[in-house]
Order: C-alpha cells, then sequence, then structure tokens
C-alpha cells in the first residue's frame, strides 16, 4: 500500500529507526523515522553490482510527491548509468549520479541487504 501524507505526520518515533516503504510507487523508496523523531526520505539501488543508499532529504521539507519524483529522477538517472557507463569507475559518474535536477543528493554505499 502505498504511503499518505496523513500517514507519514502519525509515524512516531521508536527505540530504533524504522522503515517505512512506499509500495506501489517507486521500488527503493522508504521514510526512515529515527529514535529523535527525524523522517528522511532514502531511496535504495544497485548500481554496478553495488548496494547504494541515497538520501532525498528530510520530510516535511520534501514532500511526499517531491520524492516520488525524486526518487524516479534517481532511478532513470541509475538505470541511464548503468548502460552508459558500464565498467567506468570515478567520481565524474557519482557526481552525475548525484546531481539530481540541480540539487545535491548524498549517496553512500548500502549496508546490509539494502
Amino acid at each position: 500500500m502505498a504511503l499518505t501524507d496523513r500517514q507519514i505526520k502519525a509515524l512516531q518515533p521508536e527505540d530504533r529507526p524504522r522503515r517505512y516503504h512506499d509500495a506501489g510507487s517507486v521500488p527503493g523508496l522508504y521514510i526512515e523515522v529515527s529514535p529523535s523523531g527525524g523522517k528522511w526520505w532514502r531511496f535504495s539501488f544497485s548500481l554496478h553490482g553495488k548496494a547504494r543508499l541515497m538520501s532525498l532529504g528530510v520530510y516535511p521539507e520534501v514532500s511526499l510527491k517531491a520524492a516520488w519524483l525524486a526518487a524516479r529522477e534517481a532511478r532513470q538517472m541509475v538505470a541511464e548509468g548503468s548502460r552508459s557507463q558500464k565498467g567506468r569507475e570515478g567520481g565524474a559518474r557519482r557526481s552525475s549520479l548525484c546531481a539530481g535536477g540541480g540539487r545535491r543528493m548524498a549517496v553512500r554505499p548500502g549496508r546490509g541487504g539494502l
């Protein structure tokens, strides 16, 4: 079931970070609620066989709709990057994948099963 703005507002912090996936929108998109109450949009994906995690911003500064759009754009850039730069390593590729629509997005290696 897809997340709604009302559901996101109602999410309460717990003793450890919790992930709430937005089923039905963009694969890999979820919101993480920290124990301090912060709500972060995250996008997990795979690039050249390695798990990656992209931070899309803090809710409510980044709305649900904006997170959907950013995740779709990121997924498209990842797909284009994996086709056009297969096997090529370097910072130039990472910069182009992170600069979605003029805003910087942080990318870091994924953990565990991401």
